[in-house]
């Protein structure tokens, strides 16, 4: 990811550098930045679900082992949900956020 990236950019997760790393849905959307704060990473993700209502996950790609880019990750609502390798070995902890509307289970809101 380039860190001198001023906006986000969305890649669906299927077409992606992460449609073989992980089952994602049609609609997933990876955001493709180095957010500022947490709150810029949680105003992408509602950005995403709105542009897309079909959306499910977003997923935000920290690399392994990076505390900040967790912690951010944490703090923006996202919750860690799988450790993958990129064909070019590259180590990725994937952090996914999802709308209301995938957590909530016969009237009750879940995790």
């Amino acid at each position: 990811m380039d860190a001198d990236m001023d906006a986000a950019r969305l890649e669906r997760c299927v077409t992606g550098r992460l449609a073989r790393a992980y089952p994602a849905a049609a609609h997933d959307l990876e955001v493709r930045a180095v957010p500022e704060s947490a709150a810029m990473l949680r105003a992408w993700a509602r950005g995403a679900f709105a542009a897309d209502p079909g959306c499910r996950r977003v997923v935000y790609s920290v690399r392994a082992g990076d505390r900040n880019g967790a912690g951010t990750a944490r703090d923006a609502g996202f919750r860690h949900v799988v450790d993958v390798e990129l064909a070019d070995a590259e180590e990725l902890e994937l952090w996914v956020a999802e709308p209301a509307w995938v957590t909530v289970a016969d009237g009750y809101q879940v995790g």
